[in-house]
Formats: C-alpha cells, sequence, structure tokens
C-alpha cells in the first residue's frame, strides 16, 4: 500500500517509464522496439541536451574573456619535460604523486594537433565537463530521481563557477577525464537489465581507465566494491561477492601501489609522523566539511579561500555534511542505494587521499576551486536524495515541491553566472595576460617570474614558446 507520503511527493518520484496505452498499436510497437520512440526517452533526451547546453554556456558567453588565458604550471612542466626527455620516455613516466598514462595521451593529442593551442585545451575541457554533466543526469535518472530533480542537481554542477581552475586549466583535464571514468563505471554499475558478469567487468574497464587519468581516480575501486556488501547484492552468494570486490578494487590497489613506489616520500613521513598524521586527518576533514557548499559562495578569484572559518563553524559544516549522508542513505534500496554508498565511500576516500598528499598545507586550502569538481559530483545526488526523504517524512505535496525545485534550478544557475562574471577577469590576468606580459618581454632573461612556473627562466619558458609555437 502506497503512503502518503509517496503519494504527495510526487516531483521527486521516478517518472512513469510505461509504454503509453492511448497511442496506436503499430506505434506502440515502434516504441518497443526502437525504445527511442517512447516519450519518457525523448523526454530524457531533451533533458540531457538541455543540461549539456547549460554546461557548455559560460564558455561560450565568456569566449573573448577565455581565449586570453595561456598555458600555466604544470602545463610547462609537460612541454618542458617532453623537450627534455622526448614523448617515448616522458610518456609512461610518473608525473609528481600521479601515474596518468591514459590522461598523457588524452593531453598531448589535444596539444599537438592543436598546434600548441591553449584556447583549444581548455574548450575540450569544457567539452569533456558537458559530457560529464549528461552522465549525471544519467545517473540520477537511474537512481529515480524525477527530470526537474535531475536536471537541478546536473545543472548546477553544469554551470558551478566553483570549478574555474579545473575548467580553465589543461591540466584540470585530468580531473574532468577521471571524473568521466567514475561517472561511466557507477551508471554501468546500476544500470539495470545487464547481465553480473558483463556489467562487472564493463565497470572494471571504467575503473582501470580512470586509475590511470589521476591519482585520484583510484577511488572508483573502494567506492564500487563496497556496493557489494552493503548495497542490495546480499542475496548473491559471498564467494561471488568477493570475487567482485576483489576485482573492482584491484585496478586501485596496483595504480596505488605504483605511485606509492614512485613518489613515496611524502607518504611515509605522514604515516611515519603523528603530528603529520593528525594534520593529514584536518586538512581531510576541512575537505568533507567546507565542500562544496562553502566554494559556491566564493565572490572572487582574488581570495578564493576569502571565508574565515572557526573550528567550530568546520565542525558544524561536518556535521550537517554527514547528516545528508545519513539521510541519503536511510531507508533506500536498488540503484539508488548502491549509488549513494559508492558516492559516500568516493567522498570519504578523496578525504583521506588529500590529506595524505596535503598534510603540511593550511586546513583552508581544502576548499581550493581544484578539489570542487569530484565533490559536486558526490554531494549533489546526495543533497537530492536527502531532500526527498525530508519531504517525504513531512508530506510535502508536489504542490510545493516542483515550484521549489523550479526555483532552485533558475536561482543556481542566475546566480553561477553572475559568480563566473566576477570570478573570470582576476582570474585571466593571473593565468592569461600576466603569462603572455612576461612571455612577450626581454628583459630578466635569467629570472623566474613566471606564475606557477618557477622551474623555469623567463628565456627558457619564451624557448618553449618558440619551439612549439605556443599561443
Amino acid at each position: 500500500m502506497v503512503g502518503l507520503g509517496e503519494q504527495k511527493c510526487l516531483s521527486f518520484k521516478r517518472d512513469n517509464m510505461s509504454s503509453p496505452t492511448d497511442v496506436p498499436d503499430k506505434i506502440s510497437n515502434l516504441a518497443q522496439k526502437t525504445g527511442w520512440a517512447r516519450p519518457d526517452k525523448i523526454q530524457d533526451a531533451i533533458l540531457y541536451s538541455g543540461v549539456a547546453l547549460i554546461a557548455l554556456f559560460p564558455v561560450v558567453y565568456f569566449n573573448a574573456l577565455l581565449s586570453r588565458l595561456f598555458w600555466f604550471g604544470d602545463d610547462f612542466a609537460f612541454i618542458s619535460d617532453i623537450r627534455q626527455l622526448g614523448f617515448s620516455s616522458w610518456f609512461p613516466s610518473p608525473f609528481g604523486e600521479n601515474f596518468l598514462p591514459l590522461f598523457k595521451g588524452y593531453w598531448s593529442a589535444i596539444f599537438f594537433l592543436g598546434g600548441g593551442s591553449a584556447a583549444l585545451a581548455i574548450e575540450a575541457n569544457w567539452v569533456l565537463h558537458a559530457f560529464n554533466t549528461v552522465l549525471l543526469a544519467r545517473l540520477l535518472r537511474l537512481m529515480r530521481f524525477s527530470r526537474l530533480a535531475s536536471a537541478t542537481g546536473a545543472a548546477m554542477f553544469a554551470i558551478a563557477a566553483a570549478n574555474v581552475e579545473v575548467l580553465t586549466w589543461s591540466m584540470g583535464g585530468s580531473t574532468i577525464l577521471a571524473c568521466t571514468f567514475l561517472l561511466l563505471a557507477m551508471v554501468s554499475h546500476v544500470t539495470p537489465k545487464i547481465s553480473p558478469g558483463v556489467k562487472t567487468f564493463r565497470t572494471f574497464g571504467w575503473i582501470v581507465a580512470g586509475t590511470l587519468s589521476h591519482a585520484r581516480g583510484v577511488i572508483a575501486g573502494p567506492a564500487l566494491a563496497a556496493t557489494e556488501f552493503f548495497g542490495d547484492a546480499k542475496e548473491v552468494k559471498t564467494g561471488a561477492r568477493l570475487f567482485r570486490s576483489a576485482l573492482l578494487v584491484l585496478p586501485s590497489v596496483a595504480v596505488g601501489t605504483t605511485i606509492f613506489l614512485l613518489a613515496p616520500d611524502n607518504h611515509q613521513q605522514v604515516l611515519g609522523s603523528g603530528n603529520l598524521l593528525l594534520r593529514a586527518g584536518r586538512f581531510g576533514f576541512w575537505y568533507i566539511a567546507a565542500n562544496p557548499f562553502v566554494p559556491l559562495l566564493a565572490a572572487n578569484g582574488r581570495s578564493w579561500t576569502c571565508f574565515a572559518l572557526s573550528t567550530s563553524s568546520v565542525l558544524a559544516l561536518g556535521v550537517l555534511k554527514f547528516a545528508i549522508m545519513f539521510a541519503a542513505l536511510k531507508g533506500t534500496r536498488g540503484p539508488r542505494r548502491a549509488a549513494v554508498i559508492a558516492l559516500i565511500v568516493a567522498e570519504l576516500c578523496t578525504a583521506a587521499l588529500l590529506g595524505l598528499g596535503r598534510s603540511e598545507g593550511e586546513p583552508p586550502l581544502a576548499m581550493s576551486s581544484r578539489y570542487q569538481y569530484g565533490s559536486l559530483i558526490c554531494t549533489i545526488p546526495l543533497v537530492l536524495a536527502a531532500i526527498e526523504a525530508v519531504w517525504e517524512k513531512w508530506s510535502v505535496s508536489r504542490k510545493f515541491s516542483k515550484p521549489i525545485l523550479g526555483a532552485l534550478l533558475a536561482a543556481g544557475v542566475l546566480w553561477n553566472i553572475a559568480l563566473w562574471q566576477d570570478l573570470l577577469p582576476p582570474w585571466v590576468r593571473w593565468r592569461g595576460e600576466g603569462t603572455r606580459k612576461i612571455l612577450s618581454a626581454t628583459s630578466r632573461p635569467e629570472g623566474r617570474d613566471l606564475p606557477g612556473a618557477d622551474f623555469l627562466t623567463n628565456d627558457e619558458a619564451r624557448s618553449l614558446v618558440k619551439r612549439y609555437d605556443l599561443h
């Protein structure tokens, strides 16, 4: 028997997925054969197209500003290493604490085919981001959220100005690419009507790809393996669940071990020092507590971590974040439960990895723009699930829930467009115009004035510009 809350909270509930009964038999037969002829599939296609367009809006609307950006920081490290080592030696080598041959292949293809164009690399980020937005919308639909709820969540991710660093820097492509494979793995894992064997090995392939794209790509394996023991698969024999979970976590263990062996210094120092371990835990907690809520309110790019958060404020935000996780998980079943578990574990694993890697950094750095992309992907579905749980408990009717969601969607998009307008001018001056000015000058040949690239002298950077026609 359907409860009152379930009857009333219709804006979040899954839309009718059955074929319409008031159409001629021939059309119904065609719908059954093709799938895409059904009205629900057409409406989903409109949803996916809409959120993709929202994701691409900033790169189109602010194109004049974005075209002034230039290669920055680790971009020059990649380019310099290619010149010094040669492509064949550079490609399989680790980069700092990262082992990312798949991203190197993606990045170098854009770099060489684009003729050294920074604008093309940044535009490629945005195209991949639009694809990720569609994948997030698809995941929300598989979690049985309504189209309006899915559109609201995906649009907030699509337009979020908090992603400014990831989207406007070619190195941000590693985060975007790793999240692409995380989303593909999750969509594969929760898609119904796929045999367990096909689903497991398809998910395994996406996990492998993610681990080879970014150091934090290793979170996908543990996140999806956790669903085998805390999801709805408990009726499956323990041996089968152990095999699937071991297979899913294997790529993460392999790449994590490789990273530890190739770049061991920081991790060994942290694990061998009680003080650094405590600092790592504090940094990780700041990440969990503050993201993505505080950075979504950032007002300008010159002082991203401008919010002076007290310890009590961080603790309160942490309580809020864990309450959202609990509310999202409570009472869930099926694909939604599996997705919620995976998202929670992914967020916790990210916090642990960042704590280990950034233990010597100040806690406010945990709110850096580069960490918001994955946090938004993990948090948005949890927030939607928590809101639904509260609305069902309070028996909020469709009459009120749909306008609220619509207002949130409109307000979120407009707010973030305004944030982009505030963020981009100082960001472009720092990461574009300042670099171009230094490179176009001839003074201070031995100086190291390039923003984010003090490992190069000015003349060495100018030599790379000339060699690869960087523009």
